[in-house]
This record gives C-alpha cells, structure tokens and sequence, in this order.
C-alpha cells in the first residue's frame, strides 16, 4: 500500500517526528510530556514569530482550563531536556508580558508514515492529515449556547441541557462551546459521570476537584502548584470554608460523632454551591457536567441546588445527557428534570442526527475537501445511510476507511483519494466498528488498552503503569498509538486523569471481549493498583470494592465496601450509603460458609452501620432488628462503644417508630456509658434526642431540664438551634401556640440557612401542628408541603408519610373528605413499610372519621 509523507522538524542534534508527541535526540527518545512537545513542536513550526502565552495555551490546553503556570512549567522542562538557558538562550527566547519564540534553525524533512499514523490528528492547514475533530450542522446550538453565555456574563444565567442519543455529537458541541467561552473570558470547567461501578468516586470528589481547579485559576496569589489543602486554598481564593467533614477521613469523622451521624447532605451541597458562586464573582465560569445521566443522587443534588442558587451570578451550567435516559419514564434524571423545571427554568437543545449535506460537510472538513464532487455522490449516500446521520458512527467509519486503505492521502495531487466502497464490507454496527478499529492496534497496544478497559472509561497514568508493570515513557509510547488509532483520547479529561477511551462504546467493547476467567484476574491487579497509588483513600473505596467483588474476592470487597460507607455517611449521603452497605453485607453473607468469615467485631460494624443507614432513610422496622442484634452481641463482647452508639441508634430508631418508652430506656443507657467515656459531643446529641422523647410523651417538665442540662454545656449554634426547636415544640404541645410558633421558626432560619433539609422538614412538621391546632388550615398545609418535598429530598420515607399525614388532617380539618381520605390513604401505604404503628393508627382513625363523616 502506498504510504504517504509527514514533516518532521530537525533542530539539530534534536528532532520531531510527525504525528507523535516525542521527542528525539539522535535515534534516542528524551523524556519529555506529552503536552511539552505540543509545545514545543508549536513553537517550531512558528518560528517566524513570537507567539503568546495564550495562543500557546489555546492550541495545547484547549481542552482544559488552566493557568500560564502549566505553560512555564512545559518551557522549563523543554529548556532542561534541550540543554537551554533562559539568560543564553540558543532555543527559546522569553519576551516578557508578550510571550515565547523559537529561535533555532529548524529544518523541514518528509518521512514516511506508518497506516496507524495517517489516522493522526494534526493541525487543520496540512490538508493530507485527517482531523477528525470536526463540528456540522450546529450552528443553531451554538448560537443558542452563545446567547445564553451573553446572558449568563451580565448576571442573568440559565441553565442549558443537551439531550441526544448516544454519538449524536453532545460532548463535542460542549467541547466546541466551551473554547468559545475561553474566548469570552470565561474560566471553562468540565466533569464527568460514569455507568462504572469500578470508576466511581465518594461523594462530592469531582465537585471539590473541580473547586481545585477553579481556585488555582481564579487567584492570582496562588500557584498552580499550590500544596495548600483544598479548605485552606478554596478559603483563600474566594473566603468560603467548606464543612471539615468533606476532609476528614471517615473513620475519625464518625469517632468524632461518636454518637451516629443521621443528618442530611445538604450541609454540604449548599456550602459548595456557595464556593462556586463566590468564584463567579472574580471571574464568570462555565461548568459542563457531562454524562448527566449516570450522576448520583447526591451529585443531582449539587447541581439541582446550584441551578436555584444562579440568579444574578455569572456562572453557566451545561448539562450533557443521554436522551434515552432522560426521556425514559422512571429514570431518576427524567424525575429531576421535571422537579428542576418547575423549581428553574431551563433551556434544552435536542441534538437531531445530521442530514446528508451536514454528512458532506463533516467529511469535505476532515479531509479539506472543499469542491463538490470530490467526494464520490454514490459513496457519501453510503455512507449517509450507514451511519443514518449518526456524526460519531460516521467518523468513527470513515476512520475504518482510511485505516483500510479505501481512502488515501495523494502526495503529488496533495488531495485525498477516494478508491471506490463498493468492494468493500463496511461494518452494519457501531459496535462491529468499534471491533474494527480495535483489531487495527498493533498487538502489545490491544493489550495494554484492555487492561485500561478494566480501570474505566478515564485513568491515571501511574495506575495504568502500575497496572501493566511498564515505565511511565513506555506506556506513554503505547497509548500515543492508541490515541492515534482513535480508540483513546487525550480531550475532554475530568480533573486529575490523564487518559480517557474516546467513547464509552469502545471501552464496553474491550472490556466485553475479555474472558471471565482472565476478567477476574485483571480486577484483582487492578484494585492493586489503585491501592498502590491511593492507599486507603476513602476517595477509590467504592470502586475498591466492585473491582475486587468482581475478582470473586468478597473479603477485600467487604472491607472496601465498609470504607465506602463510612465516605458516604460521614458526608450524609444516605443513599449511596444504602446502596454500598447492602453491597457489604452481601459480600458479608457470601462469607458465612467460608474460613474469611467476619469476626464478631466486624460483624457488630456491620449491623451498627446497617442499622444507622435504614434509621436515616426512614425504614425503621429494618432498622430496629439489626440494632437489637448489634445490642446483644456488644453487651456479650462487653464493647461498650459499640453498645453506646447501637443503643443510641436504637433510641433514634424508637423515635422514629414512636415507640417512645423504648427509646427513652434506650437513650438514658446510652447516655450513662458516654458519660462514662466522657464523649462530649455524643452526650449533647443523646441529651437532645432525650429532650425530643420527653416532649413527645407530655414529660415538658423533663424536657425543659434536659435542654437546660445541654445548654449549661455552652453549645455550638447548631445544638442551641436543635434547642430551641425542641422548647418550641413543647410549648406548642401544651397549647402555647405562639410562643412555641416563635421558637420553633428561630430554629428553622438557622437550619434553613445551613441547608439542613432533614432537620429543616422535622421542623416545618412542627410548625404544621402548630398552625393545624390554632386553625390556620391553609398556612399548615402550605408547611406540611414543604416538609414532604424536603424529606423527599433527603430519602426520608417516614418524613414524607408524616407529612402527607398532616395534609390529610388538615383537608379533614376543613371538610374537604375526598381530598383528605387520598393523602391519608397514601400515608397509609408509606407507614405500611416503615413500621411507625403508632402513626399508622392515627392515619386509620382519620380515614374511620372520613368515612363516617361522608356517611
């Protein structure tokens, strides 16, 4: 097969091959980053000019936001691999405040090109390098993302979703919009969610790694390499202090607690919102989340609270979602999108697949075709009906055509030739071309891409060389092969990885082509790996443990998942703690049989953290079961921290089931052996929770002195606000409406202002009553509503049941019988999983008076 010419640049005794980012001394490779020999090979072929800091960056960083830091950092190190010197310079002269020249004689020499390297994208002006890099048929959007950029730089944002089906070019539109808002002057940010078990972070990292990057650029006082931690840096950069929680390893954060932490995460969704906003105000910011529907609940969270927090800031959100996922009744994104847009309004831009002269321009730009007739009509209508429109199939086949020789560069005519594909078997699927391209990779290249399929959809480096047992210079070698097969991707990279499959499809396919048995033993190496360049970071606990259940090794997995949980809870996370402590237990129940089985400490976390995730999401019958065995098996071990904080949990599950008189006994016990212990923070907890029950069995007298016991304490804002809700509860139950009224919507801003949800929702209940018992039916509705939407929000079941309790008492309240008997009814159905008898008694009496009063 005819193979065609590339430039390479000699600069004695240095040179640049084409279409690879080394760089060689003699026959020799010099060690050298990737990004740096962009750099310099930029420099080189302008040498006729100096050139910018921020056209270097531009052409180099594109895909990324970034400070000139990284610029200084690459020309240092090009300087100490050249042997240069910035006062002497031979290579690189500095032209302060302007930028960076190349000043070496450089000379220009054809090689000959490998097939893999003709598929190489390169700079748009030598037209026989395919750039597939390409953007058609998007102007309206882009118009639109503009416009809205406008809008969002004079303080008036709205947030935009881009939905489309998986290919239709989403992420690319994003990439594209996101120069132009470079251009603008806006700070460009991008992150990523993933389907992968084994690429899943705890909750809130790419949040703060995003909040890293965007305090490096948004202060001038503070270098790109910044050790300061990320509380002290964000602080800094914009005085916003996030909760110590989000940076304390779990374990401590719960010793600390000591008593069982079943708060809610918008403690810390809304301190990060705040972050976010103070930084706008230094600089306008576009965030693109991308992959919207694989997101978290936790994350939907974040950016939900984000959304209603924008008006009058200059901050930009993007959100990039499958339309499968987010048109498809039941999906958790179709719901929040439907519950954001009543709370926000919001523009959606629908991707619709290419027409066939968008097809035409698509190919005319990748290949700088820009005559009609070039492209032969019968194999642009093939192509057009293969790929229905689809620009990644469609790239991703022309791509197949070039590697197979069905179009070639042509040397002499300097235009690329079209051989003809009617003999050619063009693949029917996507995923048949993706197969396709992978069996192009050379052999060790294959191998290398799957065991980076076993990783994820992104990675790091040193785990991708930990992995594999290969240096960093040779793996780098490696995937700059895969990059130019078009299979991995050096763009549109989350914070803190350094290589990413260029779509998920193709990673799927890798990894789908593995065997199980060896599937089994690179899960294994790969959790290794992590291990080895994380240790115990409660940051990879999650991913941990799916690699290593996916290894069959189920202890491993086990102890990742408690990890994984401890992240979660410690951050009130409480639905992703459900799902990895269920994960846990199974792995648990996986052991019994077998020598690994846990020990009886082990077990004992096991149901305490069972215990306190089901206590929090309002499945209290759940709850109580596992509690009162981790009671008898820490009294057996005579563990009195253990049995301290089971029976404080088994106090607050008590509550929850309003089975008071046991959750007094529970709670007082509790209370003698953290005294015992001197655990302060724990007796403040136990002696509010103490306060609560008294209260609700008419015990005031007791109440009001345990608050006073508290508040003899000096206790934090916090504590003295659950104070103040409790005393006004109580005033409330002994008919001292408006005193109680006062107190309890004190206590109500604060937590309001905190973004408490939980705690914020058990008040709006008590203002409910409240109101309810003067009369003011309307005005209690009105709290009960939002006491519903508020424990919706946080998972909590048994709140959401109270709360449509309360409506239903207050329709009856006012005889409106069928409205009434519908919420009670669904109370009903709620109180019937989570096993509060005492609510479900007062919900059947209510329906019995319903009726008899309907006749």
């Amino acid at each position: 097969m005819h193979r065609p010419e590339g430039i390479a640049l000699h600069f004695d005794p240095f040179h640049l091959p084409p279409a690879v980012d080394l760089l060689y001394r003699g026959a020799e490779v010099v060690p050298l980053e990737p990004r740096a020999v962009r750099v310099l090979r930029y420099l080189a072929e302008n040498q006729d000019r100096v050139l910018s800091k921020e056209e270097l960056l531009e052409e180099v960083w594109s895909d990324v936001f970034t400070t000139d830091g990284v610029l200084k950092k690459a020309v240092s190190q090009i300087r100490r691999c050249l042997g240069d010197d910035a006062e002497q310079a031979r290579f690189i002269v500095t032209y302060h405040g302007r930028g960076y020249r190349f000043i070496a004689p450089v000379t220009r020499r054809a090689v000959v090109q490998t097939a893999v390297e003709m598929t190489a994208p390169a700079a748009a002006h030598d037209p026989l390098v395919a750039n597939y890099d390409q953007l058609a048929g998007r102007d309206a959007e882009l118009a639109t993302l503009g416009a809205e950029l406008h809008s969002a730089l004079d303080g008036a944002p709205r947030p935009v979703v881009i939905v489309g089906e998986s290919g239709i070019g989403k992420t690319q539109l994003a990439r594209h919009f996101r120069r132009c808002a470079t251009e603008q002057g806006a700070m460009s940010l991008y992150g990523r969610f993933f389907d992968y078990r084994g690429a899943r972070l705890a909750p809130y990292e790419l949040f703060l790694d995003l909040l890293r990057s965007a305090a490096l650029g948004s202060a001038a006082n503070i270098r790109p390499d910044d050790g300061r931690p990320l509380r002290d840096l964000l602080e800094a950069a914009c005085g916003v202090r996030l909760p110590a929680e989000l940076f304390t390893d779990a374990q401590s954060a719960g010793d600390a607690v000591g008593a069982g932490n079943v708060g809610d995460h918008f403690r810390f969704v809304v301190p990060i919102c705040r972050a976010w906003l103070a930084l706008s105000r230094k600089q306008p910011i576009v965030i693109v989340f991308d992959d919207l529907q694989w997101a978290d609940a936790a994350s939907l969270d974040a950016i939900g609270c984000l959304m209603r927090m924008l008006d009058g800031e200059r901050l930009m959100l993007v959100m990039v979602a499958r339309a499968d996922e987010a048109d498809r009744a039941g999906h958790p994104l179709r719901a929040w999108l439907e519950e954001n847009a009543v709370r926000r309004a919001y523009t959606t831009l629908r991707l619709q697949r290419l027409d066939e002269e968008d097809c035409r321009q698509v190919i005319g730009a990748i290949f700088g075709i820009r005559r009609t007739g070039e492209i032969p009509r019968g194999d642009l209508e093939t192509l057009f009906r293969l790929t229905e429109g689809n620009p990644y199939f469609l790239v991703e086949t022309l791509r197949l055509l070039v590697g197979a020789g069905a179009i070639v560069p042509e040397t002499a005519t300097r235009r690329w030739l079209w051989r003809g594909m009617s003999d050619l078997s063009l693949p029917e699927t996507i995923v048949t071309a993706a197969r396709a391209k992978i069996e192009l990779l050379p052999g060790h290249v294959r191998t290398v891409v799957e065991q980076a399929a076993v990783i994820g959809d992104e990675f790091q480096m040193g785990t991708l060389c930990r992995l594999v047992g290969e240096s960093e210079a040779d793996v780098e070698t490696v995937l700059s092969e895969a990059v130019r097969g078009g299979v991995l991707s050096t763009h549109g990279l989350t914070p803190g990885e350094d290589c990413r499959f260029q779509h998920s499809i193709l990673r799927h396919v890798v990894y789908d082509a593995i065997s199980p048995s060896r599937r089994r033993v690179l899960h294994a190496r790969v959790a290794a790996a992590i291990e080895a360049v994380y240790g115990e970071s409660d940051r990879v606990a999650e991913a941990l443990a799916a690699h290593y259940a996916a290894a069959g090794d189920a202890r491993r997995s086990f102890a990742a998942g408690l990890r994984a949980w401890r992240a979660a809870s410690s951050r009130s996370e409480w639905r992703k703690a459900v799902a990895v402590i269920e994960r846990a237990d199974e792995m648990a129940r996986s052991l019994e049989s077998t020598e690994a089985r846990l020990s009886c400490s082990e077990h004992r976390e096991l149901l305490l953290a069972l215990g306190q995730t089901w206590c929090a999401v309002g499945r209290g019958r759940e709850s109580a079961a596992v509690l009162d065995r981790a009671v008898s098996m820490a009294s057996a071990a005579g563990d009195d921290a253990s049995l301290a904080r089971a029976l404080f949990l088994r106090g607050r599950t008590g509550t929850l089931l309003s089975n008071y008189v046991e959750a007094r006994a529970a709670l007082a016990q509790a209370l003698d052996l953290f005294m015992e212990a001197g655990n302060t923070a724990a007796i403040s907890r136990t002696l509010v929770q103490l306060a609560v029950v008294e209260a609700a069995i008419g015990n005031y007298d007791r109440s009001s002195l345990l608050v006073e016991e508290l508040r003899a304490g000096g206790p934090s804002e916090e504590l003295a606000a659950l104070a103040d809700g409790i005393v006004g509860w109580s005033l409330a139950l002994r008919g001292r409406y408006a005193e109680g009224a006062w107190l309890l919507e004190r206590a109500l801003e604060y937590h309001d202002r905190l973004g408490e949800v939980r705690e914020r929702a058990a008040l709006l209940r008590r203002l409910h009553w409240t109101y309810l018992s003067r009369g003011l039916y309307e005005t209690a509705i009105r709290l009960a509503v939002r006491a519903r939407a508020d424990s919706a929000t946080v998972g909590d079941v048994n709140g959401e049941a109270k709360a449509n309790l309360g409506i239903g008492q207050a329709r009856l309240a006012q005889g409106l019988h069928e409205e009434a008997v519908s919420f009670l009814t669904r109370a009903i159905d709620q109180l019937a999983t989570n096993g509060d008898a005492h609510c479900e008694a007062e919900c059947l009496w209510l329906l019995g008076r319903a009726r008899c009063e309907t006749g």
